[in-house]
């Protein structure tokens, strides 16, 4: 693996760094065109992705950063090899961090008005 990700929560503490190695369509071309002997047809398929070993906190809608740009989970296969992800993603809006005074909120039952309506 030559890249790592940094899975945060919303206050920009580091909850996990997972090691990765990128792929793409673009990377699939190159290596079809340098190999085949052959003309080969592939699809056109923009999507972006990583492999790493499989980890429960890979899941569709983690938001991750990366190369200060935002980055969502859009999907996972981790039933084609054993212990192994291949992770899509797309890239999002960059996320903007809680501020640490959030964090002493109380939220409750009787608190919070936004989530129970009162």
């Amino acid at each position: 693996m030559d890249n790592e990700i940094n899975i945060t929560n919303e206050y920009g503490d580091t909850i996990q760094s997972i090691p990765v190695k990128f792929i793409s369509a673009t990377s699939s071309f190159v290596i079809d065109h340098f190999t085949l002997t052959k003309a080969g047809y592939r699809e056109p398929n923009y999507r972006r992705g990583f492999v790493t070993a499989d980890n429960l906190i890979l899941k569709k809608g983690t938001y991750f950063n990366y190369k200060n740009m935002g980055w969502e989970i859009s999907g996972k296969d981790n039933i084609s090899i054993e212990n192994v992800s291949y992770v899509f993603i797309d890239e999002k809006l960059k996320v903007e961090e809680e501020p640490r005074t959030s964090e002493d909120l109380l939220v409750g039952e009787d608190v919070n008005f936004f989530l129970n309506g009162r």
